[in-house]
């Protein structure tokens, strides 16, 4: 069965229905790519927002890896430089060090010490014996004191005792000039006799005085010079013992 052939209107009414549900598609499709677009550029802009933080990140990373490696070139250059220097001043301590060592073995500072310390153990024993000669002296000087004593007071007496009976003689003899002429020239003789013994006792105390003196006298002689003579090994051991405090520091 045949069908009827569309009229003008129906055609114009199926165009503007075509028409419409074409607009309200591309409404539709307008709606929607201007969601999507909006939709896009918000995308767009929080990804240019984190291209953004991360271009700054890198950057700053980029920054503090070179300040970093920077701080630790510095770091490492000091550190080599200070240990260089620590190294030469090692280096330089131990040659000086070593040369000390070989000056101290050629001159051969250990024996000295010894043979110094043997002098002075020498000095010792030989001031030691010069003391002991001195108290020897001493009680020499002292016995002779004594005696020397013992002689002017014997010769007190025999002073005394010949005064005394010079005395007696010549009130004896002045009572009895006449008769008595002989014995009074026996006595003089005899005051004569104990005046020659009392210028012979004085004379032999004088000259024992004068030997003792010098014997006090080369004592003091002596006994200056060995003072002397350990002042100096005193004075050398010290210097020395400081130029070895010094090479020792």
């Amino acid at each position: 069965m045949n069908s009827k052939p569309p009229s003008k209107q129906d055609q114009l009414s199926e165009s503007i229905k075509l028409s419409l549900d074409a607009a309200e598609a591309a409404m539709d499709i307008t709606t929607e790519f201007s969601e999507v677009q909006a939709k896009f550029k918000v995308a767009a802009d929080k990804t240019d927002k984190i291209y953004r933080l991360s271009m700054i990140g890198v950057f700053g990373s980029v920054i503090v890896s070179f300040v970093a490696l920077l701080i630790v070139a510095g770091l490492f250059w000091r550190t080599t430089a200070d240990l260089n220097v620590v190294t030469q001043s090692n280096l330089k301590l131990l040659k000086v060090f070593t040369e000390k060592i070989t000056e101290f073995q050629k001159s051969n500072q250990f024996e000295k010490l010894t043979s110094q310390a043997d002098v002075i153990n020498e000095s010792m024993e030989t001031i030691s014996g010069k003391m002991e000669t001195a108290l020897e002296a001493v009680d020499t000087v002292a016995s002779e004191l004594s005696s020397i004593k013992n002689q002017l007071n014997e010769t007190q007496e025999s002073l005394k005792a010949a005064n005394g009976k010079m005395t007696e003689m010549t009130l004896a003899k002045i009572e009895s000039l006449k008769a008595g002429q002989k014995k009074v020239e026996k006595a003089l003789k005899s005051i004569a006799k104990i005046n020659r013994k009392s210028v012979n006792s004085t004379s032999r105390i004088n000259s024992q005085v004068r030997r003792i003196t010098k014997k006090l006298k080369e004592f003091n002689i002596e006994f200056k010079r060995e003072v002397a003579k350990m002042k100096k090994l005193q004075k050398t051991n010290v210097d020395e013992n400081s130029n070895q405090i010094k090479f020792s520091r």
